[in-house]
């Protein structure tokens, strides 16, 4: 029995011995800056920067020269598996002196979060090659990321559309809410379900009529706003809208319908959205 515990011993040393020889990714590190500390379980919000660092060990270095030649890819996705940004490669070719043989490589990376993100998990993945002893691996690491929930619309139209009392009412008015002559009607929403192309852009234009409970319309403003971009290395998922109507003194009381009228020049589709809202004495 004894004989047989310490070639168990034994194998087991041998065993770990030749793991920490491997080509490893290790001590892969998330933080809030590039000099901050770091974060076991961080949490980001939209536009701002993911730092990230990790070391490699078990690589081989050349017999006479005591090179290192490494290649590093590094790319993050969204809970969707979409990626954040173009995957960044890079490499770590030096040549050790004697005093560097504990030395082991660190590379640093960073990414920035886009200004609509996905909420959700983020996984960052991460490739490594050792050139000279011809080996590859991979790690990965996750981040959670804090955002409003997208809209879910397949086809061009409105969502979180909410009247306001003022540009800083973060509560908002639902429909068939009641404003009085004299009032500045506020109007905050988001639009979604446009269509992209091959390099992520879009185009995205409304206009606003104001009709009374006839149906006439007595107040228009076209092309009241327009948001684009050719291209981006992320999908905006939706665009905000926000405009105000000044009701005159004179205005005369009873219901009305706020129309928003969408055009997504990419993808040719149309849409409106209503929504009522009264004016009382």
């Amino acid at each position: 029995m004894d004989v047989f515990r310490l070639a168990f011993a034994a194998l087991t040393f041998i065993f770990s011995f030749a793991k920490a020889d491997e080509l490893t990714i290790t001590e892969i590190t998330l933080r809030h800056s590039e000099t901050g500390a770091p974060v076991e379980n961080p949490v980001y919000r939209a536009g701002e920067t993911v730092f990230l660092d990790f070391h490699v060990t078990g690589f081989k270095v050349s017999g006479e020269d005591s090179d290192v030649d490494l290649n590093w890819a590094v790319e993050v996705r969204d809970p969707s598996k979409r990626p954040v940004a173009e995957p960044r490669m890079g490499e770590v070719k030096v040549q050790l002196a004697p005093q560097d043989k504990h030395w082991t490589p660190k590379v640093n990376y960073s990414v920035l979060l886009p200004p609509v993100p996905e909420p959700g998990a983020y996984t960052v993945s991460i490739q490594l090659e050792d050139k000279l002893g011809k080996t590859n691996t991979k790690a990965e690491r996750t981040f959670e990321v804090k955002a409003p929930k997208l809209p879910n619309l397949s086809e061009l139209g409105v969502a979180n559309f909410r009247f306001l009392r003022s540009e800083r009412d973060e509560i908002g008015l639902g429909e068939g809410e009641v404003y009085h002559p004299g009032d500045t009607v506020w109007a905050h929403f988001d639009i979604a379900g446009y269509k992209f192309n091959a390099k992520n852009g879009y185009e995205v234009h409304y206009s606003v009529e104001l009709k009374d409970a006839q149906g006439k319309v007595v107040f228009t403003q076209a092309d009241a706003a327009t948001d684009a971009e050719e291209s981006a290395p992320y999908p905006k998922h939706y665009t905000s809208g926000m405009f105000t109507i000044e009701l005159h003194k004179g205005v005369p009381t009873g219901e009305y319908t706020l129309v928003i009228l969408l055009t997504d020049g990419v993808g040719k589709q149309t849409a409106e959205s209503a929504h009522a809202f009264r004016v009382e004495p």
